[in-house]
C-alpha cells in the first residue's frame, strides 16, 4: 500500500515515484473501466485530519476501502499523534465480480445505481502526422489546467451549439 501516489510523489522526496500525472491516469482508469478490467488502487489517503491531495473523480465509479495503517511515522517525527488512513479503490468490475452487497461508492452521497446512468463513448485515436496534433492539444490542456477528453467534450459541444444556431 505505501505510497499512495497523491502526497508523496513530488519533487522533494526522492524515495518515491515522481512525476504521476492525475489526468493521464484517471484516462488509463477509465480506458480499464471501459474494457471491464478487474484493478485495485491505492492513491490518495490521510493522515488525521489532513487529506493527501486530489481524490479520485466520481465519474470512475469507484469502491472505496479506508484503511487505517497506523501511527504515522512521519507525523511521529514531527511530535504529533495522528493515524494514517489509506484509501484503497476498487473497480468497478471487481466490486461487482466480488458481489459486494453494500455499495460504498468513493462518493456515497452522490451515488445512483450505475445500471440507472445513461452512458456513451467515443474513443479518439491519433496515428502517424495525426501524433503533432495530439501532443499541441496535450500542451494546451496543460497548460490551461484541464484534462483531455473534458476539454475535447467541450469543443464539441461548442462546435455543435455554434452549428445549431444556438
Amino acid at each position: 500500500m505505501d505510497p499512495p501516489y497523491q502526497g508523496v510523489c513530488g519533487e522533494r522526496d526522492p524515495r518515491y515515484l515522481k512525476g504521476v500525472l492525475f489526468d493521464e491516469f484517471v484516462e488509463v482508469l477509465e480506458a480499464l473501466n471501459f474494457r471491464d478490467i478487474k484493478y485495485l488502487v491505492s492513491y490518495d489517503g490521510r493522515t488525521g485530519e489532513r487529506v493527501h491531495e486530489r481524490k479520485l473523480p466520481e465519474r470512475l465509479r469507484l469502491h472505496l476501502i479506508e484503511l487505517e495503517a497506523g501511527r504515522s511515522s512521519q507525523a511521529t517525527l514531527l511530535g504529533r499523534a495522528e493515524v494514517t488512513v489509506e484509501s484503497l479503490y476498487l473497480s468497478p468490475a471487481l466490486a461487482e465480480s466480488l458481489k459486494l452487497r453494500r455499495h460504498y461508492w468513493a462518493y456515497p452521497d452522490n451515488y445512483t445505481h450505475i445500471a440507472m446512468r445513461e452512458a456513451r463513448r467515443a474513443d479518439i485515436m491519433w496515428t502517424g502526422t495525426e501524433v503533432g496534433s495530439y501532443e499541441r492539444l496535450k500542451q494546451r490542456t496543460l497548460r490551461l489546467q484541464k484534462n483531455i477528453p473534458g476539454y475535447v467534450k467541450e469543443i464539441i459541444e461548442q462546435h455543435v451549439k455554434s452549428e445549431s444556431g444556438s
